[in-house]
C-alpha cells in the first residue's frame, strides 16, 4: 500500500511536469522522443543470452560474458504501451536510476546484493550475476527432506540458520533507510552460505517505522502463502529476533508491525 502511494505521487508529479510543457516543443521533438522512448527498438538481446524471467515491469537476461569472463544480468525495463510515451519514458528512467541508487546504497551499508556494473539508455541495468538457488528453492528442498522422514532436527537447524541470516540482512537494509517493497523468499539468493537480496525495482527511501513494518509484513504474508509448512514453526519469530538485534529502529518497527498485522486481519474479515 505504501509503495503504491509513492508510485501514485511519482506519476502525478511527472504528469504535471509533462502537461506543463509547451505543446509546440513537444511536437517539434516528437521524432527524437519516440526514438528515445522505444527501448525494444534500441535493445536487442543476443542469441547467447538467456531469458531468466519476465515480470510486469522488466525482463531479466543472463549474459554469459559481460566483464572479462564474468557473467552478468541485464534487467531490461520494456515500454508500456498503455501509458503516454513521454510519461512512460520518464517513469522508466526514474525507476531505473532509483533501483541502481538503492543497490549502491545497500552495498555501502553492508547489505549483500548484486553489484551495479552499468546502465544503458536509462532502461537497462547491468548487474552482477549470482549463481545460486533462491531461498524459496532451498526451503522447499528442506521441506521435501522432512517428507522423506529425514532427521527433523537437522532440517530445523538449517531453517533457523536461514531465518537468522534473513533477519540480519533485512535489518542491515533498513539501517540504510531503504524499504525493499517486495520482500519474498524468491528475491533472496543463497550463495556460499550467505544470503543476497535482489530485485530492488520497488524500493524506496524511508526511515518511517510504519513503512519498514509494512516491508516485514509483506515478507510474513509471502512466507505464509509460499511456505505454509513453516506456519507452526519458529521460523518467522527467529527471523524477527535476528532483525531486532540488527535493526537500529527495530523496537519501533516491530511495535508498528503489530498494528499493521491487525489492519491486515481486519481487511481479511471485512474486505
Amino acid at each position: 500500500y505504501v509503495v503504491c502511494q509513492d508510485q501514485q505521487k511519482e506519476c502525478c508529479t511527472i504528469m504535471s511536469e509533462t502537461v506543463a510543457e509547451n505543446d509546440d516543443k513537444m511536437n517539434s521533438n516528437n521524432n527524437d522522443n519516440h526514438s528515445k522512448i522505444a527501448p525494444s527498438a534500441s535493445f536487442q538481446a543476443r542469441p547467447d543470452w538467456t531469458l531468466l524471467s519476465q515480470g510486469a515491469e522488466a525482463r531479466v537476461w543472463k549474459i554469459p560474458s559481460y566483464l572479462p569472463r564474468k557473467p552478468a544480468i541485464a534487467k531490461e525495463r520494456f515500454p508500456k504501451t498503455y501509458r503516454h510515451t513521454i510519461l512512460d519514458q520518464r517513469l522508466t528512467k526514474s525507476r531505473c536510476k532509483a533501483e541502481a541508487k538503492a543497490l549502491v546504497r545497500a552495498r555501502k551499508g553492508g547489505v549483500a546484493c548484486p553489484a551495479v556494473w552499468g546502465m544503458k539508455n536509462n532502461f537497462v541495468l547491468y548487474l552482477e550475476f549470482l549463481d545460486g538457488p533462491t531461498v524459496r528453492q532451498e526451503l522447499e528442498k528442506l521441506s521435501m527432506e522432512v517428507e522423506k522422514d529425514s532427521n527433523h532436527g537437522v532440517v530445523e537447524e538449517k531453517r533457523n540458520t536461514i531465518a537468522i541470516k534473513m533477519g540480519v540482512l533485512i535489518g542491515k537494509l533498513h539501517n540504510t533507510k531503504t524499504v525493499h517493497g517486495d520482500l519474498t523468499t524468491s528475491n533472496m539468493i543463497l550463495l556460499s552460505n550467505e544470503i543476497y537480496m535482489i530485485d530492488f525495482g520497488l524500493s524506496s527511501v524511508s526511515q518511517n517505522p510504519e513503512e519498514l513494518a509494512v516491508d516485514l509484513y509483506v515478507l510474513e504474508r509471502a512466507i505464509q502463502s509460499t511456505h505454509p509448512e513453516l506456519e507452526d514453526t519458529t521460523f518467522f519469530s527467529t527471523l524477527l529476533n535476528s532483525y531486532k538485534e540488527t535493526g537500529k529502529k527495530s523496537d519501533a518497527v516491530l511495535q508498528r508491525l503489530s498494528a499493521v498485522r491487525l489492519r491486515g486481519r481486519k481487511r481479511e474479515c471485512f474486505g
